[in-house]
């Protein structure tokens, strides 16, 4: 055997295997972090894997797929949020992103100058009296970023497999068997999203979805954010 054959070998047998459960957004974005890494070995094991577009039980390719601002200020959260638009910014010259203007309007009692985002966004800016709809009291204009789902999957699947990244198609039922799959010295990463309300031995009732249809519309003209 050559010493390049005994090297291969040894930095696979060092390497951490890394199972991700969920080929969605933050399951891809997860591996795509860790594969820089050479010390993980990585496989994605899910139902639906980034070319089942068309699937009715996959949120990423229906869920909105923009940057918006929720909740109220959290310094750890804050640190994801920024750098998350960072990245995605950063991505518009590839086309895989875009740049977004955005409003987003409040009734009484909310105090602008103190937005948890506002130094976050590109672009802040509070908004006049004259751009209000009749029923809000105050308002923002900011950029946001968004991406399309049906190139934004495909092209991190495509990077994670140049990078030797193993895509596994199954349906794990079970917590243990999900573990099972990382061996005893390896690591599972739950990217489940809503599926962890019905994975056995975690059933986190926590997670709960927020919205019923989605009705998908091609109209090139909108370019604006609002909420």
């Amino acid at each position: 055997m050559s010493d390049t054959s005994n090297v291969s070998q040894k930095n696979a047998a060092s390497q951490t295997q890394v199972v991700v459960l969920g080929a969605g957004v933050i399951g891809l974005t997860v591996a795509h972090v860790l594969s820089r890494d050479a010390r993980y070995k990585i496989k994605i094991v899910a139902r639906d894997m980034p070319e089942d577009l068309d699937s009715q039980a996959f949120a990423s390719p229906w869920a909105g797929a923009n940057w918006s601002p929720m909740g109220t200020y959290n310094e750890r959260i804050y640190k994801w949020e920024k750098t998350t638009y960072d990245r995605f910014w950063d991505m518009i010259p590839t086309g895989l992103a875009i740049a977004s203007p955005s409003r987003v309007f409040y009734e009484e009692g909310t105090n602008l100058d103190e937005l948890w985002y506002k130094t976050l966004v590109r672009d802040f800016r509070i908004l006049g009296s004259n751009e209000l709809p009749p029923s809000m009291k105050a308002g923002v204009g900011f950029q946001t970023v968004s991406v399309c789902p049906d190139a934004y999957l495909p092209w991190l699947k495509a990077k994670l497999v140049a990078r030797g990244v193993e895509f596994v198609r199954k349906r794990v039922v079970t917590l243990g068997e999900a573990a099972a799959l990382a061996g005893p010295n390896g690591v599972l990463i739950n990217a489940t999203g809503l599926g962890a309300r019905s994975l056995i031995g975690l059933e986190d009732k926590d997670v709960y979805p927020i919205r019923g249809q989605t009705i998908v519309i091609d109209n090139p003209k909108v370019h604006e954010f609002m909420c």
